[in-house]
């Protein structure tokens, strides 16, 4: 099972502003992070999980997209590294534990 990298407890924007915005290369579990304006070839994502409902996001009828900032691997590997966009009533730890289940078996 794939462990997310979770970027020390800074906001969304935060993250943003100091790790993606950064020209410093950026190093992941000793790998060498490419961002898309680096690479002429872009990752192609084949196949995304939907997540399950909770019980409490049904009752309280919450929907929506909850997004990740993620690396892909030289091995096709998808690590989270940060969560973008929540929703609420577990919503996100539901996405994360989707990518956990299927994210380290499928390649992009």
């Amino acid at each position: 099972m794939t462990t997310p990298i979770l970027a020390q407890k800074v906001s969304p924007k935060e993250f943003e502003k100091t790790v993606l915005k950064s020209s410093d290369p950026l190093i992941v579990e000793g790998e060498r992070v490419y961002r898309g304006t680096e690479v002429t070839d872009r990752a192609v994502v084949t196949f995304k999980p939907e997540p399950m409902f909770t019980d409490k996001a049904r009752r309280k009828k919450t929907h929506g997209l909850v997004e990740f900032f993620v690396i892909f691997s030289a091995s096709g590997e998808v690590k989270v590294l940060s969560a973008r966009k929540r929703l609420p009533n577990g919503l996100t730890e539901e996405a994360l534990k989707q990518h956990q289940e299927f994210g380290s078996s499928q390649r992009c």
